[in-house]
């Protein structure tokens, strides 16, 4: 029974405005783990209680209830299409988070901080059983961001595994269980579909500790090596070595239980994924096979065997699909997923959450967590869920103003926090933002042409030119890289020109004069006896010693200097103004 609320409703134990009757499609609820969770259904354009199908209004379908974001109207067919989200996620991707820092806190204390610190407090009942303690902090995120998607979110540092039945949540340290149940790898059956992916197996690793440390037996082999035609190869690089308090030997046996770590996590094996439609399989004589599936929950472990290997993988139900007409799960998907969900436009997703290659034993997770006191003055974090560095003013990612931020896909620098605005950044590529860089108070705002350059002195130049140039691009280099790190205090031009923070100077060699431009005014001396010239100040003109030649003032006036006729001052030297026409 569908049944649909006012928007404003929060008890659901009532039947509502009333029974949706007239639905024209099976209502379908997809859940993915940690990820999305919504209604689909097509209800008849014209019926009963369809002017109460708005956006926002609530839909409660299998006793959980779901936000309508989205009516699509179809009039070939005069239905409309009703996509909904669980009420409890589309609330948290309204809320707003100004700067909110949970502080050791588990994962379901840090939801619970998060809701009730928003801009509208949210009082969804938040549980759970994870016990790991983290700190971040989020800084201009919706709830739903912070929880899911962001590169420090909640399900990503803190961990956990997110169940809903309303108004409450529970936070799993790991959804699901594991019965027992296993499946073994078919093909050509209707209604499964399977794929493995080999991509991701290792089965003979070479590991490299500190310093280059490698191990006497430079190898490490997986129990099922034997299982594959050939060994394939990995180098990994360990975080143990020698240092004050390990010895040799200490490192070697270190390195070795975290290379088998990595087998008993399944490295040596490949990643599948499988999805069950039970309506198709239930066509085929292998149906009772599966049908033990059908009472499985999101979450829970299954067994794969893969003859081809001769061995069984671990995998987890990731994605669910429930009938609401047949009040059953239809179809589901096995594989992994990571935490990830849609916050704000709308996105019916047919695909099941992105796979998570990486294998990532628990005891590396735990120790790169760890934040370590680097000798320049600053402090390293690695983030180990993202795999992202940081390098922060203080010891706590939460409160941490100034902040680099390194990845695989380049760096940046944020001076508003870990979630802040990464104004300066250099891609993986080598390109350089040009916009953000900053030399003392002098904004350089092209520098472009020089592989152009080098390309054209190599092709035409000798190579004692070449040498000589690349020598002077070399020292550009160093010189450029000290003014990026430590700014400038002036800047000299060749003709003449000085721009320091006291202002503008315009002095070349061989002139007979030197301007001086700053906050007071302009001067203009005789460099020959340092006689001021001309003054200018904020009030006007304060002084004037020059001498007049041909001075255009403005068509037909022009000045002079003359020398006077008259009796009285003959000989004199004076300034004349003349009349010159009008052409």
């Amino acid at each position: 029974m569908i049944t649909i609320y006012d928007k404003s409703a929060t008890d659901f134990s009532t039947l509502g405005i009333g029974v949706l009757k007239d639905v024209k499609s099976d209502p379908i609820i997809t859940e993915v783990l940690n990820g999305e969770y919504y209604l689909e259904f097509d209800y008849a354009s014209t019926g009963v209680l369809v002017d109460y199908i708005l956006e926002e209004n609530i839909i409660k379908a299998n006793g959980e209830p779901f936000t309508i974001i989205q009516i699509k109207k179809n009039t070939t067919k005069d239905t409309i299409t009703i996509y909904a989200k669980h009420k409890i996620i589309w609330d948290w991707s309204k809320d707003w988070l100004e700067d909110i820092a949970p502080t050791s806190k588990n994962s379901q204390e840090a939801i619970d901080y998060l809701q009730s610190n928003a801009k509208i407090p949210l009082t969804f009942t938040i549980n759970g059983d994870c016990t790991s303690t983290y700190t971040a902090r989020y800084v201009r995120y919706n709830i739903l961001d912070a929880i899911y998607n962001v590169d420090n979110a909640i399900l990503k540092r803190f961990g956990g595994e997110l169940e809903f039945a309303y108004p409450s949540v529970y936070v799993h340290a790991k959804r699901g269980s594991n019965n027992g149940l296993s499946i073994r790898e078919r093909k050509n059956l209707t209604g499964y579909e399977q794929t493995n992916d080999f991509s991701t197996v290792k089965t003979r690793i070479m590991p490299e500790g500190n310093n280059g440390l490698l191990l006497p037996e430079k190898y490490i082999d997986s129990p099922i090596i034997g299982n594959y035609t050939t060994p394939i190869y990995y180098k990994y690089t360990s975080k143990y070595g020698v240092d004050d308090s390990t010895t040799q030997d200490q490192a070697y046996e270190l390195i070795r239980t975290e290379v088998n770590n990595l087998f008993v996590q399944g490295i040596d094996k490949p990643k599948v994924s499988i999805k069950l439609d039970f309506i198709e399989l239930s066509k085929t004589i292998e149906y009772k096979e599966y049908s033990n599936l059908e009472a499985a929950h999101l979450g829970d472990t299954i067994n794969v065997y893969i003859p081809s290997i001769k061995t069984s993988v671990t995998t987890r139900i990731v994605k669910t699909i429930y009938n609401c007409n047949l009040n059953r799960i239809t179809k589901m998907e096995l594989g992994s997923t990571t935490p990830t969900i849609a916050s704000s436009n709308v996105q019916i997703a047919n695909a099941v959450a992105s796979v998570d290659t990486n294998i990532i034993k628990k005891e590396v997770q735990d120790s790169v967590n760890s934040i370590i006191k680097h000798p320049f003055k600053g402090y390293i974090y690695i983030d180990d869920n993202s795999g992202c560095l940081y390098v922060m003013d203080t010891t706590d990612p939460a409160t941490a103003t100034k902040v680099w931020k390194w990845g695989l896909g380049g760096f940046g620098y944020s001076s508003t926090g870990i979630n802040g605005t990464y104004g300066t950044a250099i891609t993986q590529e080598g390109q350089i933002v040009a916009d953000y860089i900053l030399t003392g108070t002098m904004s350089a705002d092209r520098i472009k042409g020089l592989n152009q350059l080098q390309i054209d002195v190599q092709n035409k130049a000798d190579s004692s030119t070449v040498d000589a140039l690349s020598t002077k691009i070399d020292t550009a280099n160093t010189e450029i890289t000290d003014i990026q790190t430590n700014g400038v205090d002036k800047v000299t031009t060749t003709t003449g020109f000085t721009f320091n923070k006291d202002g503008l100077t315009i002095d070349s060699t061989n002139s007979v004069t030197k301007s001086i431009t700053d906050e007071d005014g302009i001067v203009v001396t005789r460099k020959s006896d340092n006689v001021d010239l001309l003054t200018v100040k904020s009030e006007g003109v304060e002084s004037i010693n020059l001498t007049a030649r041909n001075f255009l003032i403005k068509k037909p006036i022009r000045m002079e200097k003359t020398t006077s006729n008259i009796t009285k001052y003959k000989g004199n030297s004076g300034l004349g103004f003349f009349y010159i026409g009008d052409d």
